[in-house]
């Protein structure tokens, strides 16, 4: 089984590589602007939200947060910031608790469940350019936020020991270091940003999608470019709505990536993340068709 599988992607990569030989000049043309909608709607958005989340770490926030709500104090942490940070901090997050010992596999790959969030700030960047009823983009926001919630009720998440105080260095060192890790992980996101937005590029011209297929391709794909596409369509702001809600709350193969690649070292199951997004999404398309 797994050397037909490793003969599969041999093989896909082979006829990827084909392509772009053949298709040089326009893969070209896709990879730069893959670059500036990374630079002008990503990177803002995540950079300054990734420093003050391991500043926040390395001061120790996960310790009060713990010490104050006690046991309900780890899954009120690892939520809060990966709401304000996004995605996939999480999934750093939980990786980092997984390591220090304080969890174990099982009760990190329950938080990979319902940890998963978009920035604030990112979505308010994309959702202004798709709306400009301000009431839907923050029904939008409220609905993502809200689904994760939901599913958060349904886990306990045990901790094997007591997150400790740590003596932080210097803020100088500490913000060096949030910075280095913020860009490493910024760099991640381009490059399977590029990767996934080259392979909608393929499918799109060797299906000969119409329009709403091919935003449906390139948000299941790659929120950004979903987001993005949905904004050159001539379509009716519910039916909009409700696409960005998928493309949000399912969150692209090229989130899945990053959450693979990131806990790819450890025995944390990447099966709960899928599950988690599916009902998501489940749950947002229920509450925006019910919520007014």
């Amino acid at each position: 089984m797994k050397k037909k599988q490793d003969i599969l992607i041999i093989t896909t990569i082979i006829l990827i590589i084909a392509y772009v030989f053949v298709n040089n000049q326009e893969i070209t043309t896709i990879i730069k602007n893959s670059a500036l909608l990374w630079f002008n709607k990503v990177f803002p958005s995540l950079l300054p939200m990734f420093i003050l989340n391991d500043l926040l770490l390395s001061y120790n926030l996960d310790y009060y947060i713990c010490k104050l709500l006690k046991n309900s104090g780890l899954k009120f942490y690892v939520i809060i910031m990966s709401l304000l940070s996004g995605s996939p901090s999480s999934a750093l997050i939980i990786k980092r608790l997984y390591e220090n010992e304080i969890i174990d596999e099982k009760n990190a790959s329950k938080l990979l469940s319902f940890t998963y969030f978009s920035s604030p700030i990112f979505l308010i960047t994309m959702l202004s350019s798709l709306f400009t009823n301000k009431t839907i983009i923050i029904k939008i926001i409220l609905i993502h936020y809200l689904s994760n919630i939901i599913i958060s009720l349904f886990y306990k998440i045990k901790i094997n020991k007591t997150i400790i105080y740590r003596h932080p260095s210097s803020f100088g060192n500490n913000f060096t270091q949030a910075i280095n890790k913020a860009m490493n992980t910024l760099i991640m996101i381009l490059g399977t940003l590029i990767f996934y937005i080259i392979i909608s590029y393929i499918i799109e011209n060797v299906l000969n999608l119409n329009s709403i297929n091919n935003s449906i391709v390139k948000g299941l794909l790659e929120v950004t470019q979903g987001l993005n596409f949905l904004n050159e369509l001539f379509i009716n702001n519910k039916l909009k709505a409700i696409l960005a809600t998928i493309f949000i709350n399912f969150g692209g193969f090229s989130i899945h990536s990053q959450i693979k690649s990131i806990i790819a070292d450890t025995s944390i199951n990447y099966k709960y993340f899928l599950k988690g997004r599916l009902v998501q999404t489940l749950i947002s398309f229920g509450l925006l068709l019910i919520l007014p």
